[in-house]
């Protein structure tokens, strides 16, 4: 596969970062996942808007346009002969290399490396436990996508274990949040409900959508899940990430076994 990084292409199983960059060293920086549909990529002023936000949060003075990465993701797919078929693109950028330690570096040159793959959405419905692993809550960074996804990395490992597909995080409050990569939604007698983003859960770009595009025909409510609520009252589950799309939940190991498959 071919990659973009810091705008040449590049074989993608050659080395291309630097040891001391302070993405690889210390997370310090960001990413925005997209699908791409065959003809267009999904959302994707809404990605560079949250991106816009990542990197004025972190303070990463990088100097590219939308229309200039939107270009080099075309070209990325052309390159990797994607242009006609679903694919994911991953923009990931970073400070860039700087010297050892936490202090920021007086002269900053941002990385960044774009990939694309084949890509297809899969919808069988999921089986989820609650994570054992207390999710932060609201924070700085709970708004943005950025390279310190240790949390999830865990609630991976912990579904691995148990066999299963997915686990949804609680804060110290006992709220539902998200998963380990997707936000949720639960129907909750006879509405759709999902967290609010001061529970800690990422403002979604799929998520924004999926709220819009439901409250032309439903009521959707936008309020604090408690765990006990989830386990012994939703009547229906679903996830929502812009990669997979809406990914309906079959079964919940704790509390209600079976759950009814949400239809779009």
């Amino acid at each position: 596969m071919i990659v973009i990084v810091n705008g040449a292409f590049v074989s993608s199983n050659k080395p291309q970062i630097l040891v001391n960059d302070r993405g690889l060293l210390l997370g310090d920086g960001i990413f925005e996942t997209l699908y791409y549909d065959g003809q267009y990529l999904e959302c994707y002023e809404a990605h560079w808007q949250r991106l816009q936000k990542g990197l004025a949060i972190f303070q990463i003075p990088f100097q590219l346009s939308e229309i200039m990465i939107h270009q080099q993701i075309l070209d990325l797919l052309a390159a990797n002969h994607l242009m006609q078929q679903t694919a994911s693109v991953r923009i990931t950028i970073t400070r860039g290399t700087g010297e050892r330690g936490l202090n920021i570096p007086a002269s900053q040159f941002p990385s960044w490396v774009i990939q694309a793959a084949a890509y297809k959405r899969v919808s069988s419905p999921l089986t989820l436990d609650v994570s054992t692993h207390c999710h932060p809550g609201k924070s700085a960074l709970s708004s943005i996508k950025h390279l310190g996804y240790q949390l999830s990395i865990l609630g991976r490992l912990e579904a691995k274990q148990k066999q299963i597909d997915d686990v949804v995080f609680v804060n110290s409050a006992d709220e539902v949040v998200c998963s380990t990569a997707a936000n949720i939604f639960a129907v909750i007698d006879g509405d759709i409900v999902t967290p609010p983003l001061i529970s800690g859960c990422l403002p979604g770009i799929k998520r924004g959508q999926m709220i819009q595009q439901l409250k032309k025909e439903m009521t959707v409510i936008i309020r604090p899940i408690l765990r006990q609520e989830l386990l012994e009252k939703a009547e229906s589950i679903f996830l929502t990430n812009s990669l997979t799309g809406v990914q309906s939940v079959k079964q919940l190991l704790t509390g209600k076994k079976e759950i009814i498959p949400f239809i779009k």
